[in-house]
C-alpha cells in the first residue's frame, strides 16, 4: 500500500491489561502527516501523548489498527526488522537525554551511527556540522556532567539527526529546562528541523513549544481534535 504521507495511522486503539483490569488510552485514533511538516500534539499529563509517539515510533504495538511510516505497515515488522527501522528512518529525543556519561558529547551524538555501521570518519564529519548548528563548538570534548541542560538536550537532538533520519518524534523534549533555557532549546530545535527539511511529530503539554508548528492537536478522551492557534 502507498501513502502519500510519511505517518498514516488507522484506527488506533491501545488498552493495557493489569490481571483482569482494562485501561484504554486511545480510542479510534486518525493521524496523517505530510512529509516535511512539523506537527505538534498538546494534552494533559497521562492523556496518552506519549504511548502514541512510542506506537508510532515501533517501540510499542497498538492494540488494534495500523501504522505506516515511509509506506512501511510498522506493525507488521518483526523486532529486528523494526529496530533497524528506526535506526535508519526515525530520531527520538525525549524529555530527558539519556547522555552516555562516560562518552564526550560528540561521542554521544556519534552513537546512533555507530551502531549501525557508518563509517566513522563520515560521522564525525557529520556530527561536527550539528554541533555547529546547535552551537556547541566549545563542548564537543566535554562529558555530559560537565554541560548545561540546555547543552545536553542540545547534544541529545543532534544524536537523533546524525543518521539523517526522515521523521523526528519529540517527547516533552523541553520538559526538563527552566523557562528561558526551554524557550533556547525550541528554537534551535525547530529551525534546524526546518533547514533540514525533516518531518517532526512533537508531543508536550506546554502550549508555548507549539507556537510554530504546521499543525497543532489536542489529544483528549483517546483522540485528536485539530487546533487552531487561538484555541490552544
Amino acid at each position: 500500500m502507498e501513502y502519500s504521507n510519511i505517518v498514516s495511522a488507522e484506527k488506533i486503539k491501545k488498552v493495557y491489561k493489569t490481571g483482569e483490569q482494562s485501561l484504554t488510552v486511545l480510542e479510534d485514533l486518525n493521524l496523517n502527516v505530510e512529509r516535511g511538516k512539523i506537527v505538534a500534539i498538546v494534552g494533559k499529563s497521562g492523556s496518552g501523548k506519549s504511548t502514541l509517539l512510542y506506537l508510532l515510533g515501533g517501540l510499542n504495538r497498538p492494540t488494534e489498527g495500523k501504522i505506516f511510516v515511509n509506506s512501511v505497515d510498522i506493525n507488521d515488522l518483526d523486532e529486528t526488522s523494526i529496530s533497524h527501522f528506526r535506526s535508519r528512518y526515525i530520531g527520538f529525543i525525549f524529555q530527558f537525554h539519556h547522555l552516555l556519561s562516560e562518552f564526550t558529547a560528540i561521542e554521544n551524538i556519534m552513537v546512533p551511527g555507530l551502531l549501525v555501521g557508518a563509517d566513522r570518519d563520515i560521522l564525525y564529519k557529520r556530527a561536527l556540522e550539528l554541533v555547529e548548528k546547535l552551537e556547541l563548538e566549545d563542548r564537543v570534548k566535554h562529558k555530559p556532567s560537565k554541560l548545561s541542560g540546555g547543552e545536553r538536550q542540545r547534544v541529545a537532538i543532534a544524536r537523533a539527526l546524525i543518521n539523517k533520519p526522515d521523521l523526528i518524534l519529540a517527547d516533552e523534549p523541553t520538559g526538563d529546562l527552566d523557562l528561558k533555557t526551554a524557550d533556547m532549546t525550541r528554537d534551535v530545535l525547530f529551525k534546524i528541523v526546518k533547514d533540514y527539511g525533516l518531518t517532526m511529530i512533537v508531543v508536550t503539554h506546554n502550549k508555548d513549544l507549539v507556537s510554530d508548528a504546521d499543525e497543532k492537536y489536542r489529544l483528549n478522551m483517546g483522540r485528536l481534535i485539530p487546533l487552531l492557534d487561538d484555541f490552544i
